[in-house]
């Protein structure tokens, strides 16, 4: 498929770029994980089917965090707060009074905080795969442990992208995929970050903890989470689900952390 024409919105002095799919009655702003890449997005048969699938009752919004994708790549990695803006950047570029925020994987801190943030121009959140951490403490136990982070950051030193990234803590991938699809996610990882960047975002991720805004999210809320989803722990998503005021959680099957 052509993918649709790629917009770009601009928050402060970054450019974000993003893409406008489907039709429907209702805005679904698609937040990402740590990174992506609108256009090769449609070059994967099964996530072009999810999109073109999603977009058959809503229009959906899609766009590529500053520093990743096809948007801006700044030499400073940015805040929780900033990329949070990146939301609101895309809504207001399209003229969005009100949307559905979507957040996946580490796009959920985001969407949970754009939720807390504005309500007014929030209909509903949905998260998938998301944690309220992404690292563990005495008070949280899910997550990976420093020690555990630390490998993490230094396979991406050595190998970008590394395969214990992306089978292990970092993307979740299933490991029955063939080597056809692997060789294509190795495309699509290098296209979407360069390794500073990746590492710069899971060094700012081990940092996140949304777990006092939760409670202060008054927008109805669905959180959903595979079983065995190796980066998301599911217990970490019913806890997160707990804590919003009305949050509805659904559990998925499955060992992977993909959608």
């Amino acid at each position: 498929m052509t993918p649709p024409e790629t917009k770009y919105a601009q928050s402060g002095d970054t450019y974000i770029a993003y893409q406008v799919s489907g039709s429907g009655p209702i805005d679904v702003i698609f937040a990402p994980g740590t990174f992506s890449h609108l256009d090769l997005d449609w070059e994967l048969p099964e996530k072009a089917d999810f999109l073109n699938r999603f977009g058959s009752f809503c229009r959906l919004i899609r766009f590529d965090k500053r520093g990743t994708g096809l948007s801006d790549r700044p030499v400073l990695m940015a805040t929780l707060e900033e990329r949070t803006d990146d939301i609101r950047a895309v809504m207001d570029a399209e003229h969005i009074e009100r949307a559905t925020i979507f957040g996946v994987s580490e796009g959920a801190s985001m969407a949970c905080l754009f939720a807390a943030t504005y309500p007014e121009r929030t209909r509903s959140l949905l998260t998938w795969g998301g944690q309220a951490r992404w690292i563990k403490t005495d008070d949280y136990p899910w997550g990976l442990t420093p020690e555990e982070d630390e490998r993490m950051l230094s396979e991406i030193r050595k190998e970008w992208p590394s395969k214990y990234y992306l089978f292990g803590p970092g993307a979740g991938i299933s490991r029955d995929i063939d080597q056809a699809q692997l060789d294509f996610l190795l495309r699509y990882f290098r296209a979407a970050a360069s390794p500073s960047a990746v590492i710069a975002y899971e060094e700012m991720n081990a940092q996140i903890d949304i777990r006092d805004i939760l409670p202060t999210i008054r927008v109805p809320t669905l959180i959903l989470n595979r079983t065995g989803d190796p980066v998301a722990q599911v217990e970490a998503a019913r806890d997160m689900a707990a804590h919003i005021s009305g949050a509805r959680f659904v559990e998925f099957p499955g060992d992977t952390h993909s959608i």
